[in-house]
């Protein structure tokens, strides 16, 4: 299906289901890290298709926080590096096989 409006293209990935957020499609460009920030925010099983690392440089401080709001299982590893973030939040986290990389960030602080 093409998109004929940039309008009805991002309200059409606005919300994805809880089975597409747990086994996502790859990301590659910082548009396809938006649209997974945005259509999978709050949801509480987060995932790849294909293993993946996830790069918080991609996204904003919201977007981020946003997207791990809710989560509670995270099936990739994050890195957060070289991004300008004060603060993370990943509340209900269980679970994250790779954990979570915090490098050169001395002013980062999370929950």
């Amino acid at each position: 299906m093409a998109c004929f409006s940039a309008l009805l293209c991002t309200y059409a990935h606005a919300f994805f289901t809880v089975q597409e957020c747990a086994s996502y499609p790859a990301l590659v460009t910082d548009a396809d890290y938006v649209r997974f920030a945005e259509g999978c925010a709050g949801k509480e099983v987060l995932g790849f298709k294909v293993q993946q690392e996830f790069h918080a440089i991609r996204l904003t401080e919201p977007l981020f926080n946003g997207l791990f709001a809710n989560a509670r299982r995270i099936n990739f590893h994050i890195y957060v590096q070289n991004t300008e973030f004060r603060h993370i939040e990943l509340p209900s986290v269980e679970y994250i096989p790779g954990g979570l990389a915090q490098l050169s960030h001395p002013k980062l602080s999370y929950d």
